[in-house]
């Protein structure tokens, strides 16, 4: 299933060079720091909201929430509060949502 967002680093996490994969390297191309992990916990986030969806979809909200923390543990990425936020509602667990919307403004 394609993912509808990029699985790849958009920032260095050290320089924030943008698109650090612009070169064939495991490395920022500005600063030299070592892309590997940073680019796997990248894409492990990616596949764990994607897991956090699907849980909505089934409706298991209290899953879709671990996937989301998770998720956001490793890359900030922007699709990660929304999913959480209506995790949240679905479970009616308002501390979570609270927790998520203020990501929302701020990812």
């Amino acid at each position: 299933m394609p993912s509808l967002f990029s699985t790849n680093l958009l920032r260095c996490p050290v320089c924030k060079k943008a698109d650090p994969h612009c070169v064939e390297a495991p490395h920022c191309p500005r600063c030299g720091c070592d892309l590997t992990k940073s680019a796997d916990a990248h894409a492990t986030a990616c596949q764990h909201t994607i897991a956090a969806a699907a849980c909505l979809r089934t409706g298991d909200s209290a899953e879709a929430l671990e996937y989301a923390a998770y998720a956001w543990s490793l890359a900030h990425l922007p699709e990660i509060p929304p999913l959480a936020c209506l995790a949240a509602l679905r479970s009616r667990n308002f501390t979570e949502l609270a927790f998520w919307r203020a990501r929302i403004s701020t990812s």
